[in-house]
């Protein structure tokens, strides 16, 4: 079925897959770098998103939240204005 789902998507957006990976097999199968298992398995843990920043950017505005690692601690801006619970 997934099969199916990606021939559907390919067929439907011009072979952009294909234009990206070339043969689908070819590309599955050639397993991950350490480094590449490293970064997946980092952003799993926090549970944020992995692309490049301009990918990022764009989630962050479809889903108008901040998905970017922030400085740890409270924001200062809360403080002044008692936004916290204690």
């Amino acid at each position: 079925m997934v099969v199916t789902e990606v021939l559907h998507h390919i067929t439907q957006r011009g072979n952009r897959l294909l234009e990206m990976f070339g043969n689908w097999d070819d590309f599955l199968s050639r397993g991950l770098s350490d480094e590449e298992v490293d970064e997946f398995r980092c952003h799993d843990r926090t549970g944020r998103p992995l692309g490049i920043d301009s990918f990022i950017a764009r989630l962050e505005t479809v889903i108008g939240r901040i998905l970017r690692r922030q400085k740890p601690g409270t924001k200062g801006h809360q403080k002044k204005n008692g936004n916290l619970k204690n």
